[in-house]
């Protein structure tokens, strides 16, 4: 299986088939679920970028997904993303949590299904039948994150996007 290098640099994570972004919800510097928003790639405020930093000793194209928004001078919106379960199980909602470099929750795996294709799923470290989707198949705004079973559903296909200018 191909798979596209993991950029470097903030990215938009966009849900394939909705066009929607994963953002925290109400750009809170807090503990908030992470939910889809809809902005144009021109206008997308920094809050809604996500940088992807590979965690070494932990297989290949595991990343923790940090904030763009965060601030390495002060700590501000030391934000990722991150589950709320100890255990990563069908249901578990996805957060913007205050980074934690020893937490295996804020460590995810992006895999390419289908080498022909741009998108990829979202797994969370350790569970490879789980993967990043949108509540109940919900597709507007403010739909909240959380795991579900891997399927042949469109909802739980990413792809990143660098915003321009």
């Amino acid at each position: 299986m191909v798979s596209l290098p993991i950029p470097q640099g903030p990215q938009l994570i966009i849900q394939s088939v909705t066009g929607m972004h994963i953002t925290p919800y109400g750009y809170s510097d807090s503990d908030v679920p992470a939910v889809v928003w809809r902005d144009a790639a021109a206008t997308a405020n920094k809050f809604s970028q996500w940088e992807f930093i590979p965690e070494t000793g932990y297989g290949d194209r595991v990343v923790r997904i940090r904030n763009a928004a965060y601030n390495k001078d002060t700590g501000a919106w030391d934000r990722s993303l991150a589950l709320i379960a100890d255990v990563p199980e069908k249901g578990a909602a996805v957060l913007s949590r205050k980074s934690d470099s020893k937490s295996e929750r804020q460590l995810w795996r992006l895999v390419s299904m289908d080498s022909a294709q741009a998108d990829f799923v979202i797994r969370p470290f350790g569970a490879d039948n789980l993967v990043v989707n949108t509540r109940q198949s919900y597709q507007q705004g403010n739909a909240v994150l959380q795991l579900e079973e891997v399927g042949p559903w469109t909802d739980q296909f990413w792809r990143w996007q660098t915003v321009y200018s």
